[in-house]
């Protein structure tokens, strides 16, 4: 009896491992985000600028043509936060999504714009383009 079970068990085992392999592979939105560069999150009191390791970090990757993600966190006069992701999509195109919900005294939305012509300026950065 013993025989019988150890023949059947193993013959079970065997059949399971026979399937072709129907594994899919899935990539989310939140996997490709982690494949990009992280420069950072950074928070920018009044009258300072960014660091210039994060700008870097941003400039070198849209140079090379990778991608990498940057946020930026900055307050306002009244102390309000305002926060920004600078995502680098490729071709010299990054995503600039500006999060002013939590500024009581500015227009409470969220805008994405797609930009392009990234340069540094004297806060953070600047384009030559967006949509």
């Amino acid at each position: 009896m013993r025989r019988t079970t150890a023949l059947g068990l193993g013959l079970v085992l065997l059949l399971a491992g026979c399937g072709a392999d129907n594994t899919v592979e899935v990539v989310t939105a939140e996997a490709s985000q982690q494949a990009a560069t992280d420069c950072g999150d950074h928070e920018i009191g009044q009258n300072e600028r960014l660091n210039t390791p994060a700008a870097t970090c941003l400039l070198d990757a849209v140079k090379a043509d990778e991608q990498a993600i940057l946020k930026i966190t900055f307050l306002t006069t009244e102390g309000d936060p305002i926060k920004q992701v600078y995502r680098h999509l490729g071709a010299g195109e990054v995503q600039v999504v500006t999060d002013t919900t939590e500024d009581k005294f500015g227009p409470n939305e969220v805008r994405t714009e797609t930009c392009t012509g990234l340069v540094r300026s004297s806060f953070a950065f600047t384009f030559s383009a967006c949509t």
